[in-house]
This record gives structure tokens, sequence and C-alpha cells, in this order.
């Protein structure tokens, strides 16, 4: 096993010939235990200052040339939930890696690493929710788990949030804001807040656009799996939808359909 010194060596020898992610990849050990432990020690270079993991992953591509696309990205999902340094460098390298991926079946599985980074400082979800309303072209595929993240801390203010946006007048902020509205979690026993499920009926009701109409019905399915309460009111979120969507309404609805089939009503 390579120790602190001997990985910072290689690293630094690597940066000359820009081959730091091949340097990375040749070190990665294949044993569990010491794994862990060279993840560990990129972590402590980079939060030294040493290398900066977000800038050198942002050169990864999925190109099938070298190193190997899936295996290296694999080493920023376990450094990411420890990392230190700008909320906005981490969703831009997040969102590139999950972009670089393509149509793969494992392209969104950063997300998940990207939660634990939120979750590791109480003032992230609110400083990439600002990034996202920013720059929502780039950025707005992370608003679902921005928004779980920061309703686990705040959920008063992030429901306050995730509500205004599913109204903004960016179609582009719009869109995940209306998905997202899904992405609030809540114990088996809580009611859905009032403010969600109007919030769903205007984007049912109130727009023709497709991509939000889609994003409403999944995100009333996703509540209604779980919480029966709001039932007669999500069942009609998401017949005015269907009533005046396209073929992403429809692939929205086919697929809650196919997840979902003995937790909906039966109204539809």
């Amino acid at each position: 096993m390579n120790t602190l010194d001997d990985v910072s060596a290689v690293l630094q020898g690597a940066k000359g010939s820009d081959a730091v992610l091949c340097a990375l990849l040749k070190l990665l050990p294949r044993a569990e235990a010491e794994r862990k432990s060279f993840i560990s020690q990129i972590v402590s270079l980079h939060n030294s200052g040493e290398i900066n993991l977000f800038a050198e992953f942002q050169k990864l591509r999925n190109d099938q040339q070298e190193p190997s696309f899936f295996r290296t990205r694999f080493i920023f999902e376990e450094a990411l939930p420890k990392l230190e340094g700008a909320s906005l460098e981490a969703a831009q390298c997040t969102v590139h890696l999950i972009a670089e991926a393509g149509q793969d079946l494992m392209a969104g599985t950063p997300v998940s690493a990207f939660r634990l980074f939120l979750d590791a400082s109480p003032t992230r979800p609110a400083e990439v929710l600002a990034h996202i309303e920013q720059d929502p072209v780039a950025l707005s595929m992370l608003l679902p788990v921005t928004i779980a993240a920061g309703f686990a801390r705040d959920r008063a203010s992030f429901t306050k949030e995730v509500v205004r946006l599913s109204q903004a007048p960016s179609i582009d902020l719009r869109r995940p804001a209306v998905f997202s509205l899904g992405s609030i979690e809540l114990l088996e026993h809580e009611e859905v807040p009032e403010e969600v499920v109007s919030a769903l009926e205007t984007a049912a009701s109130g727009v023709d656009d497709d991509g939000v109409l889609a994003a409403a019905v999944t995100a009333a399915t996703t509540i209604f799996r779980e919480h029966r309460k709001a039932a007669l009111r999500l069942e009609k979120v998401i017949r005015d939808a269907l009533g005046k969507g396209g073929g992403w309404t429809l692939d929205a609805a086919s697929s809650a359909l196919a997840i979902r089939s003995g937790n909906l009503g039966q109204g539809l």
C-alpha cells in the first residue's frame, strides 16, 4: 500500500503531462480496505490544496480512450462526499460526469455521491440552489437532489423555494422544479404539504408545456405511492396533465403505471 507521500509524488509528477486521471486509476488498489484508504489519501490531498480533483475530473471523457471512463469516474464518486471546496465546482463536475456517460444505465450514479456531498455541510443545499437558479440550463439536473437535501435540513424554506421555482418564467427551471415536488421526503404518517399539492395542480392546469406536464405526472405519482391522503387531488393532477400533454407526458404516465400499478387509484 502506497503512503500518502508516495501518492502525492506520483500525482504531482503526473500533473506536468496532464495525466493525473490515468495515475489515479493505476494507483487504485483492488482490495476494498486498501481502496478506502487510497480514497482517503486523495481526499486529503485535495482538501489540502495539493491537487484539485474537481478540475481534474472535468477533463474526463467517455471516448474509449485511456483512462477507462466508468472505472475512473468511480474514484470521483467515492471521494466526492468528503471533498471540500466550492459547491459550484462540485456541481459542475457532477453534471459533466453524468452527461459524459450518455444513455448508459449507470449514467446517473454520481447523484447519490452528490447528495452525500450536500449533506456534509448545512450551507451547501442553499448554495447549489442559488447556482442552479443562475444557470438552469447547465445545472438543473441537480435540482431534485438539491431540493431533497435542503428539505431534510429546512423543510419550510425549501418547500417554499421549490414551489416558487415551479412557477418560474424560465422553462428550464420550471420543468425540473415541478419534477422536484416529488422529491420532498416525508415520513409515512406525514401529510403532503398543501402548497406542494397546490403547486402540482397549478402545473397541470396552468400550462401546456409537455415537459412541465410530464414532470407533474411523475411527481404526483411518486407522492401518491406513499401518501394517499391527497389521492383524489393527485389523481386529478394526473388526469389533467394527460388531457393536455403530448409524448413526454404519456411516457411519464406509462412509466408510472409500469412501476406503481398496484399503488395507483382506480380513477386512473
